[in-house]
C-alpha cells in the first residue's frame, strides 16, 4: 500500500470512528432521558399501589399516616439520589466521549504540521489517550458490553420497582425475588472483577499490551459479556414481574 493510499485509509477509518462516536453520544443521551422519564412516571403513578402492597401495619406509638408519609419521603429521597448519581455518571461518560472526539480532531487534524505523517499523528493521539487514562474512567462508568456503575444502578432501580409491587408471599414469588437479586449480584461481581483487571493493566501496562486485549477468549472480554448477560436477564425478569402485576391490577 502506497503512503497516499495508507493515509487515505487512516483518514477514512478515523472519519468512521468520529461518525460512530457522534451517533453513540446521541443515542446514549436519548436512552438516558427516556429512562429518567420512565423512572419518574413509575414513581409518581405507582407509589400509592406500592405502599398498599408492601407496607405492613405495625403496632407503634406514632400515627400510621405519619409513618406512611415518612416512608414515602424516604423512598423519594432514595430515588432522587439515584437519579442524581446516574445524571452525574452520564455527564462524566458523555464528557469523556466528547473529550476523546475533540482530542482526535485537535491532535490529528489541527495541531500537526502539514509535513507530519498521518501515522505519527495517530501515534501521538494514542499516546495522549493513554496519558489521560480515558479508558479507565469509561470502564468504571460504562464499560464494554453495557457493564458499569450506570447500568448497575439502573438494574437496582428496576429490581426495586419489581420487588416492591410483586406479591411474593408464595414460595414461587420468593424464588423470583431471590433470582432477581442473584442476577444483579452476579452482574455486579463480574463487572467488579473486570474493572479491577482493567485498572491493574492501566496502572501497570508492562507485559499486558498496554492494558488492551485482543482475543475474545481473554478474561477481560469474557467478564463484561457475562456481566452484561446477567444484567439483561435481570431486566427481562423484572420486566416480566412488573407486567404480571400490572395485568393483575
Amino acid at each position: 500500500m502506497s503512503p497516499s493510499a495508507q493515509d487515505a485509509f487512516l483518514l477514512s477509518t478515523m472519519g468512521m470512528r468520529i461518525d460512530q462516536v457522534i451517533k453513540f453520544v446521541i443515542a446514549f443521551m436519548t436512552v438516558y432521558v427516556l429512562q429518567e422519564l420512565t423512572w419518574l412516571w413509575w414513581s409518581w403513578h405507582y407509589t400509592p399501589r406500592v405502599r398498599i402492597h408492601t407496607v405492613v401495619p405495625k403496632i407503634a406509638s406514632q400515627s400510621p399516616l405519619l409513618r406512611t408519609r415518612r416512608e414515602n419521603s424516604t423512598r423519594a429521597l432514595w430515588l432522587l439520589a439515584a437519579l442524581l448519581v446516574t445524571f452525574c455518571l452520564t455527564t462524566i461518560f458523555g464528557g469523556m466521549t466528547i473529550t476523546v472526539l475533540q482530542g482526535a480532531i485537535r491532535i490529528v487534524l489541527i495541531e500537526s504540521t502539514p509535513d507530519t505523517p498521518l501515522g505519527l499523528r495517530i501515534m501521538r493521539y494514542a499516546a495522549w489517550l493513554q496519558s489521560i487514562h480515558v479508558d479507565l474512567v469509561q470502564s468504571w462508568v460504562a464499560s464494554t458490553a453495557d457493564a458499569g456503575l450506570l447500568f448497575i444502578i439502573s438494574d437496582v432501580l428496576v429490581a426495586w420497582r419489581a420487588i416492591a409491587i410483586w406479591p411474593g408471599y408464595s414460595a414461587f414469588g420468593r424464588t423470583l425475588k431471590l433470582a432477581l437479586c442473584c442476577l444483579i449480584f452476579l452482574s455486579f461481581g463480574f463487572w467488579l472483577a473486570d474493572v479491577g483487571i482493567q485498572t491493574h493493566r492501566s496502572i501497570h501496562p508492562q507485559g499486558t499490551n498496554g492494558g488492551k486485549f485482543i482475543y475474545n477468549t481473554d478474561i477481560s472480554a469474557i467478564l463484561p459479556i457475562v456481566s452484561s448477560s446477567a444484567s439483561t436477564a435481570a431486566n427481562i425478569l423484572a420486566t416480566a414481574m412488573l407486567n404480571k402485576c400490572l395485568k393483575r391490577q
